[in-house]
């Protein structure tokens, strides 16, 4: 399945269940899935102004997707996520001294990587599993 063709099924499935789909969506990119959370909210917004979806109803799935998302993400980053870097990140191109950097630059400057990637597509996934070095 291409991503174009993701992209028309999430489409359809947001005209057929509505906000549900939208929140879960939301969530599962917040969570750290790279599913195209922003694009649906984008068409929620423009179904809800075609009167088929409840503007405020798109407003609170989508903030309720994503407070879930994220701290479903942030609790699995830091029971779990450094071990799960250390045992499955080669297979997205971390190695163990990239590891390393990446935890050096959470201890110097944390927050500000956090806030940075949450606007960076690529980064804002695998940022609330790398989250956890900072504390080990």
């Amino acid at each position: 399945m291409s991503f174009l063709d993701l992209h028309h099924v999430l489409i359809q499935l947001l005209h057929q269940y509505g906000n549900i789909v939208l929140g879960t969506v939301v969530g599962l990119e917040c969570l750290g899935l790279p599913l195209p959370g922003e694009t649906l909210l984008i068409a929620g917004g423009i179904i809800a102004g075609t009167g088929h979806l409840n503007i405020v109803l798109v407003i609170i799935s989508a903030a309720a997707g994503a407070i879930l998302g994220q701290m479903a993400g942030y609790g699995i980053g830091w029971s779990i996520g450094l071990r799960l870097l250390r045992r499955y990140g080669h297979y997205i191109g971390l190695t163990p001294r990239r590891l390393a950097y990446g935890r050096a630059l959470f201890r110097r400057h944390g927050e500000k990587v956090v806030i940075i990637a949450r606007f960076v597509v690529l980064l804002r996934w695998r940022v609330p599993i790398i989250c956890r070095g900072r504390g080990s």
